[in-house]
């Protein structure tokens, strides 16, 4: 895909949602996980309800989501919140860089800290939200991701969300280009693996976001994100 036709893809997205939001009788809701991830902007049209869907766009910030990223829905934002990004085994130290083994398979168990939203009713639900995916610079998805719900991996890529919410804290279907956090309530932390490329597979990015919800997917505004990137050269 060219760099014009991309623009016009994402052009033509935000366009769409905006003019879901704008026409519907109330405002568009947030989607909170499952097959909203890979639902059409213009939303459901057998159910009732303002819902867009994120149209296989996971707002990473990488090129294979065209830069979106989670806090360009999610806004007026605080940035008080970061992540803990454990992995093990750790990646290799190479001068100022850190560096994968070809082959390798990490394990990263991601924490939310300084979660500080919440429902502003009693009976709300605390909803929070993680993505990540690891890229070149072309955006072409490098290596495996293998969620912690068994059975559930880029390998053997499910094309349908899951009909019931995941055992695991993260899992992966459609395209199988990223990591999605399981938004249980009151979950604030991910665990996944990802399996490193082949050797000859050059520099890899890990792209990343989370949202500290409040609404339960009701809504977008007055969430707090974090977004990140690491990048992660190839060693021996």
């Amino acid at each position: 895909m060219t760099f014009k036709k991309r623009i016009l893809v994402v052009g033509t997205l935000l366009l769409t949602a905006a003019l879901v939001a704008l026409l519907a009788p109330r405002p568009a809701t947030a989607f909170p996980a499952l097959h909203y991830w890979h639902l059409a902007a213009s939303g459901e049209t057998s159910q009732k309800q303002n819902r867009a869907g994120a149209e296989g766009l996971y707002g990473s910030g990488g090129p294979h989501d065209y830069g979106i990223r989670c806090a360009d829905c999610h806004i007026e934002t605080e940035g008080l919140i970061d992540l803990t990004i454990d992995v093990s085994p750790p990646f290799a130290q190479a001068g100022n860089d850190m560096a994968y083994t070809p082959g390798q398979t990490y394990v990263f168990t991601v924490t939310l800290e300084g979660e500080h939203k919440q429902p502003p009713n009693p009976n709300g639900q605390d909803r929070n939200g993680f993505v990540a995916t690891f890229e070149d610079d072309g955006g072409n998805v490098m290596g495996n991701l293998i969620s912690d719900t068994p059975n559930n991996s880029s390998m053997n890529c499910p094309a349908n969300a899951p009909g019931t919410t995941p055992s695991g804290t993260t899992f992966v279907y459609g395209d199988c280009h990223g990591i999605l956090g399981n938004e249980t309530v009151e979950l604030d932390q991910w665990i996944f693996s990802w399996q490193a490329p082949g050797a000859g597979s050059g520099d890899v990015t890990m792209w990343y976001g989370a949202v500290d919800g409040d609404t339960g997917g009701e809504s977008s505004l007055n969430d707090d994100v974090v977004q990140g990137s690491i990048l992660l050269i190839e060693g021996s």
